[in-house]
């Protein structure tokens, strides 16, 4: 059995599932794979390469918390990222990154 590899099509999908129809009609999926890159660049930024290399054993650990990491990708964001962007949309759109990394553990 091959491991499950992360699929940003996937991703997406978790994403938009998060977002009030209004939202998504905001975000373009180029959109939303720039705010993926901002994820992976805020996992560097913390020394992990996934949700899954940050302990869990904290719940306070702010790396866990979806709030937390928009705010650091609104930061990297607010640079280059969409310009419609907002904090509470990029919360909810972290929210289904999230919900997507903990689908592709359980599949293992």
């Amino acid at each position: 059995m091959s491991l499950p590899e992360y699929d940003e099509n996937e991703a997406i999908t978790f994403m938009r599932r998060e977002l009030p129809e209004e939202a998504n009609k905001r975000y373009s999926d180029d959109d939303l794979v720039d705010i993926l890159d901002a994820i992976w660049d805020y996992y560097d930024s913390v020394e992990a390469t996934s949700l899954s290399d940050i302990p869990d054993d904290d719940d306070e650990d702010p790396r866990l918390q979806a709030d937390a990491i928009a705010g650091g990708i609104f930061r990297i964001l607010s640079k280059n990222g969409p310009e419609a962007i907002n904090l509470p949309d990029l919360t909810l759109i972290v929210k289904g990154e999230l919900a997507y990394e903990e689908d592709l553990g359980n599949r293992m």
